[in-house]
Order: C-alpha cells, then structure tokens, then sequence
C-alpha cells in the first residue's frame, strides 16, 4: 500500500518558469511564519524557567524561615502558593520537600524532554523545507535567508544553545536546597533516577 502524501507550500522544487522574487517572496513568508513559531517555543521556555525560578526563591525562603526561627513561614500576598498541594497552613518541612520534588520533577522533564524534542522539530522542518524548496539549487537570497534563521535560531535562541545547561544548574539547586530543608521524611531518597 501506498503512503498518502500530504501537500506542502513547496510541493516540488520550483520550476524556471516561476519568476525568482515570488520564490523569495513565499521564502520570506515561511521563514517569517517560521520565526513565529520558534519565538512561541523560546517564549514558553523563559516563561516557565522563570516562574520555577520565582517558586524556588518563594520556598527557599520559607525553608530558610521554618529552619533558622523556629517559625512557620509568614506568607504574604506575593508569595506564590505551594503547587503541588493547596495549603490551608503554613507550610511543614515536608510540604516544602514536597515542592522542590515537584519542581525537580518538572525540570527534568523539560530538560530531557521538552528540549529535545523542539530542536528535533526546528532541524527537521528546515531539512524539509529545504528539500522542497529545491536544496542546492535554491536562489541565493532564498539561501540567505535560510542561513540567517538559522544562524539566529542557535545563538540568539536559549532553548536552543544553553538551555540544558539552564535547567542542569536549577535543577541541582533545587536538589541542593532539598537537602538543606530535609528534617524528615524521605522525599530526597525517593527522588533517584
């Protein structure tokens, strides 16, 4: 049996026939839709390490609160509330565990994960795209633009060049900090992987 192919914007390697500036043109406007869609992908990353990283301060600060005063954590209007569960408490030593658990858990995911898998997608859309729009015979300008993307793309991009090493770094923070909190329980040893 036969695969169905799907239609693409770049079907076939475009003809002689077709005058070279619609050829940049329709180039300019993937590439630009292109751009689009990886700023979305670069958008979630920053906003999410940045929300963990505002968490991980948040409970750093109660466990520096609950360790060194002898006091449950006062807790404002700012501070986010703990998200693995819903308090109606001040926070215990294992509530806070608990949390940064949680937070590991999420970081690895997207370390390991989410990462990955948009840098498979953004090489393997290119590689495509280059192969529909005629490979090694494409225009020059329609080269450069290529060229440009993805020069951007990996050095202007962190979920690109060093957002592993960003999630690597919070993510052995926040085993750190884990340790330090541990009065009891046994959520650090359970975290192994």
């Amino acid at each position: 049996k036969r695969a169905r192919s799907h239609p693409t914007p770049f079907s076939r390697a475009p003809s002689r026939s077709v005058p070279t500036h619609d050829i940049a043109a329709a180039e300019n406007d993937f590439f630009d839709a292109f751009k689009e869609e990886v700023d979305k992908v670069e958008s979630f990353f920053l906003s999410r390490m940045g929300d963990l990283r505002t968490e991980f301060q948040h409970v750093v600060l109660q466990a520096y609160q609950l360790k060194y005063h002898h006091r449950p954590p006062v807790l404002t209007q700012t501070m986010v509330p703990l998200s693995p569960t819903t308090l109606t408490h001040p926070p215990t030593p294992d509530d806070l565990l608990l949390v940064l658990q949680t937070m590991s858990t999420e970081l690895h995911v997207l370390g390991t994960n989410y990462l990955p898998l948009c840098r498979t997608a953004v090489a393997k859309i290119i590689k495509k795209h280059y192969k529909a729009a005629g490979g090694p015979g494409q225009t020059g300008e329609a080269a450069r633009t290529r060229e440009a993307v993805i020069w951007t793309i990996e050095n202007e991009r962190s979920f690109w060049g060093k957002g592993g090493r960003l999630v690597e770094e919070m993510e052995g923070e926040v085993k750190s900090a884990a340790s330090r909190t541990q009065y009891r329980g046994d959520y650090a040893e359970s975290w192994g992987r």
